[in-house]
């Protein structure tokens, strides 16, 4: 089974798994958590309050835990407002939970909250419903 480490962003920060409900050193955090790139270490990841319980308890785990295939969101949003400008995601996410969309002959992966926003202001990029829509990794 694959697993995504994520970090919670309480204080200090701790060391997740994504099949799990408590961090590894036992506290519940079930939200508010932020992936670490599959290929990156979450305690080099962490800032510099990572419990020291959840750093210890990585080492034995890291030659053990499958990571899971991350992807970076590449959706950028006209943000309208004082003045007419860009934003771009850029969020960590499992390849599991990105969407797929095409721009122009490309595909693009996307985080659920970009999906849903594309879908309800600019129907001309999303046109179906994110419970019908395609994973990202749906063809890898």
């Amino acid at each position: 089974m694959y697993v995504i480490v994520e970090l919670t962003e309480s204080r200090p920060e701790h060391i997740r798994l994504s099949d799990s409900e408590t961090t590894i050193c036992g506290i519940d955090c079930p939200h508010d958590t932020r992936v670490v790139p599959a290929d990156r270490d979450p305690v080099g990841d962490a800032s510099f309050n990572l419990c020291s319980d959840c750093a210890e308890n990585w080492i034995p785990l890291v030659n053990y835990v499958e990571r899971g295939q991350t992807v970076q969101c590449r959706a950028v949003r006209l943000i309208e407002g004082g003045s007419t400008r860009w934003w771009e995601c850029g969020e960590v996410i499992p390849t599991t939970d990105a969407r797929e969309i095409q721009d122009g002959d490309v595909r693009v992966p996307i985080c659920s909250d970009c999906y849903e926003y594309l879908y309800e202001f600019d129907s001309k990029v999303v046109t179906t419903p994110i419970e019908e829509s395609k994973a990202w990794n749906s063809e890898l």
